[in-house]
């Protein structure tokens, strides 16, 4: 029901009274507002948030641990650079950013705390990195921000240019599924496109570095097994802007925003909030307790590393089921979470969705699940080949990541035989890394995914010594350890023999048999894995995207190999770096990062980057790789995803018309061999230089890094 703006002034009015009419402040008015589902007006949710005082002392304690989380930011350097045009973002100085904040801070130009903690929030979300993201509760966390126009982008068939149209539910055999509506012919008065290219520009929320994928995040799309409502109409983190949308036949419609309490809950009479104030607001909702900050330090590091997906972030869902296949005849099955399924296409085509390599539920147990998974994508292997499967087509459509060794896992399944998945990364070197491997007590260390058994050379030979890997590298206007490729033999150990690993079988499917299908939104263990189905030889077809004719990436980002939060940089650093070392080289001590007192609903770093075997100009992030083939998604794929799988066949094997534009050849090459780094940068192609141009030892480097240096 739409509440007319008199009315809307009376309930506010009425929300700033508590029980007996004594007036509340901010955040009292806004728990008080909220219904029983725990939503709320926008603009009292907002008032609550910038209600937190600013404090000088603490919020320069935030920027000086966020500066040294950063340190561990594998691709912070490349962002300096205009080192792929394609990705179409502005250069990002970091550090000099941070600097500046940190100066605004000291002078007192900010009033509350929301506003540095925003200005913060809006530098990580500056790369457009999932791996990288730094979410104050009390400004993109405690409360996220809906309302009631999703937009999807729909053509008339898959080879020909989509419009916009607000979305629509209809109930198709008693499921609730999303359909295209109304046609939008303006948003604020300009072009739908033009609007919504702009904010895929520059949103700090996105998380795909390729321009495409962006676009396609802001609209409705089928995420993780559910159907998600996009940026557009869902977001943790509120602008204060008005959005007026122009229909077809001439309506105006004025979107009205509303908030909900950030953990989405049911019942908040059993579930109560948390606060019923500014002041417990604060505490409950804006910083971490002692107790929960000495929690982070006391953590087993030999436990399993941070999942390589995209964080989790408020629910963003549309009530909506996902009614995904018609009945069909033939093979089909699906893990018992859904995470991964598969069903006859036709009586030659196979599809295989992977919509994640993590589990559905947090609560269910690693190991388990990696043996559920890894033996799951054995059995329909089994079963596709006994049933005559001929052709397969591998749908990641947002696929946000997982566990990276079932990413490693299914390529070998698929190509059980080949060399060619080169499974490459580094790390951003600085003083406190070497000093985990090279100071830590080795019981520790060889305990966790550091030791340096984990990892090989390019050539699969074993590395002789941490410092041999370790380096530094001066390259690429840093300083990097060597690349390294995984050792795949240990990540099984690792995980207690549980994936399963018998590569002896033949090629189930012929390579120009398979094709990968994703609308770009292919991130973290997921890109890893669409990296590998390129590096064989397997074609791609990328989907949606913004709408005109040309190139696609298939994976548009999250391409780093690993995220790290930054409690887990806080308790590696405890772990290996005891007390007594620390005391032993007090050149480490300022380094040293330590929790931070800041709640966030998420905060972490891309902590290594992945490599192709040839060329390693750039890492894989910043190369950009058309996908072969690209279509648009058409009425019939809302909500029959079959549809969409039917399409991909008749691109990749029926010869029908696509909407890529033919081949391209990128600005910097395929390779990133025609960017030209600045004199002094370093070396390049994957060596670089041992001894910087400016230091002679690596005291001497360390002692540059504790001045500010890159």
């Amino acid at each position: 029901m739409k509440i007319s703006s008199l009315a809307t002034t009376a309930f506010l009015a009425a929300a700033v009274l508590l029980a007996g009419g004594v007036a509340a402040d901010e955040c009292g008015a806004a728990a008080a507002a909220m219904d029983s589902n725990l939503n709320l007006p926008a603009s009292l949710a907002i008032a609550c948030l910038k209600s937190v005082p600013f404090d000088q002392e603490q919020a320069l304690n935030v920027t000086g641990e966020i500066r040294k989380y950063l340190s561990f930011y594998s691709a912070g350097t490349y962002f300096q650079h205009q080192v792929c045009p394609e990705l179409d973002l502005p250069t990002v100085d970091i550090n000099g950013t941070l600097s500046t904040i940190e100066k605004n801070i000291k002078a007192g130009t900010y009033t509350s705390a929301y506003d540095v903690n925003k200005d913060l929030f809006e530098l990580f979300g500056s790369v457009k990195d999932g791996h990288v993201k730094f979410l104050p509760m009390c400004v993109a966390g405690a409360f996220f921000f809906i309302h009631k126009y999703p937009l999807l982008q729909v053509a008339k068939t898959p080879d020909s240019i989509p419009t916009t149209h607000v979305v629509e539910l209809a109930n198709v055999a008693g499921s609730l599924v999303p359909r295209a509506g109304r046609q939008v012919l303006a948003i604020n008065g300009i072009d739908p496109t033009a609007y919504l290219e702009n904010m895929a520009r520059s949103h700090p929320e996105g998380d795909w570095i390729d321009p495409d994928a962006r676009f396609n995040e802001l609209l409705v799309s089928f995420t993780s097994g559910q159907w998600v409502q996009g940026l557009f109409a869902s977001r943790t983190y509120y602008e204060e802007n008005p959005i007026q949308l122009t229909l077809e036949g001439g309506n105006n419609v004025t979107v009205e925003w509303s908030a909900r309490f950030f953990n989405n809950r049911a019942d908040a009479a059993s579930n109560p909030v948390p606060f019923n104030d500014n002041k417990s607001f604060y505490s409950s909702m804006c910083v971490r307790s002692g107790d929960e900050l000495a929690a982070v330090t006391s953590l087993d590091p030999s436990g399993p590393p941070t999942q390589n997906k995209k964080p989790a972030l408020a629910k963003r869902d549309l009530e909506a089921e996902l009614g995904v296949l018609e009945k069909r005849a033939g093979l089909q099955g699906a893990l018992s979470d859904g995470t991964i399924a598969y069903y006859q296409l036709d009586n030659k085509t196979v599809v295989l969705m992977v919509m994640a390599f993590t589990p559905a539920s947090e609560s269910t147990d690693q190991l388990k699940y990696m043996s559920a998974f890894s033996r799951f994508a054995a059995s329909f292997i089994e079963s596709a080949k006994a049933a005559g499967m001929e052709r397969l087509i591998i749908d990641l459509s947002g696929n946000g990541g997982g566990y990276l060794a079932l990413g490693h896992n299914l390529a070998r399944q698929l190509f059980p035989k080949s060399d060619k998945p080169f499974f490459g990364s580094n790390m951003r070197w600085n003083p406190v890394l070497d000093g985990w491997m090279t100071l830590g007590d080795p019981s520790i260390v060889d305990q966790t995914f550091f030791a340096l058994n984990q990892l090989k050379k390019q050539d699969g030979s074993d590395w002789k010594s941490f410092r041999e890997m370790l380096g530094p590298i001066h390259r690429d206007d840093g300083y990097f350890t060597q690349i390294s490729i995984s050792n795949e033999q240990a990540d099984n150990a690792a995980a207690q023999g549980a994936i399963y690993s018998d590569y002896s079988l033949t090629q189930p499917f012929k390579t120009e048999n398979v094709v990968v299908v994703s609308p770009g939104t292919c991130g973290s263990t997921c890109a890893v894995f669409g990296e590998s189905m390129q590096a064989l030889g397997v074609k791609t077809i990328a989907v949606g995207g913004r709408p005109r004719v040309g190139p696609m990436q298939g994976v548009g980002g999250i391409k780093g190999s690993q995220v790290l939060k930054f409690d887990d940089v806080a308790m590696y650093s405890a772990a290996f770096l005891s007390p007594a070392i620390l005391a032993a080289h007090p050149e480490l001590q300022p380094l040293q990062p330590y929790p931070m007192r800041l709640r966030t609903l998420g905060s972490t770093i891309n902590f290594r980057n992945s490599w192709r075997r040839d060329g390693q100009f750039l890492p894989i992030e910043f190369l950009y790789t058309p996908a072969e083939y690209r279509i648009f998604y058409s009425v019939g794929m809302f909500p029959n995803i079959s549809v969409l799988h039917e399409a991909a066949r008749e691109v990749a094997w029926g010869g029908a018309k696509d909407v890529s534009g033919g081949p391209y050849t990128p600005v910097m090459g395929l390779d990133g061999s025609k960017f030209q780094w600045p004199k002094g940068s370093g070396g390049v192609s994957g060596h670089g230089t041992i001894k910087g141009k400016n230091w002679n030892s690596l005291g001497e480097l360390i002692w540059e890094k504790m001045r500010g240096g890159r």
